[in-house]
């Protein structure tokens, strides 16, 4: 599964997040018509990536240091989702040291405010409303 177009509000930027969750580990067993629970843990294969563009320059950074749940029933994809994600803000990472240092400083004060958290509010499912096994799904 990959959720899309996450909008995560620091305290200072407003930024877009792509959270792709590919290693998700199952909590609950589902049985038919039931939600599944799925953990996303720090370190693991999900991330979470962003972009900034601005006129002097463009730029995207990453973390692996993603923890939350995603509460879903594969077979009523219109149904009632549940999701909450954390993020440690300090380890936002844009492949140079010095923009990283600025960034955080500067931007995201993640001296302050060390974590962001996205709780969801609503959803777009752009597909039917059973999960087909294997089947690659995105959400706004």
């Amino acid at each position: 599964m990959r959720l899309n177009k996450f909008a995560l509000r620091s305290p200072v930027v407003l930024f877009y997040m792509c959270v792709a969750i590919l290693g998700m580990s199952t909590i609950t067993q589902p049985a038919v018509a039931e939600s599944m629970l799925f953990k996303i843990s720090k370190g693991g294969s999900s991330k979470v990536k962003f972009q900034s563009k601005t006129t002097i320059e463009s730029f995207e950074g990453w973390t692996d240091q993603i923890e939350g749940s995603l509460k879903v029933d594969p077979q009523d994809m219109s149904g009632h989702f549940e999701a909450s994600f954390v993020v440690d803000m300090k380890s936002l990472d844009t492949g140079n040291k010095i923009r990283n240092s600025y960034m955080h400083k500067n931007h995201l004060h993640s001296d302050k405010y060390p974590t962001s958290k996205f709780t969801l509010k609503d959803i777009e499912v752009q597909l039917g409303k059973a999960l087909k096994d294997g089947q690659l799904v995105e959400f706004n």
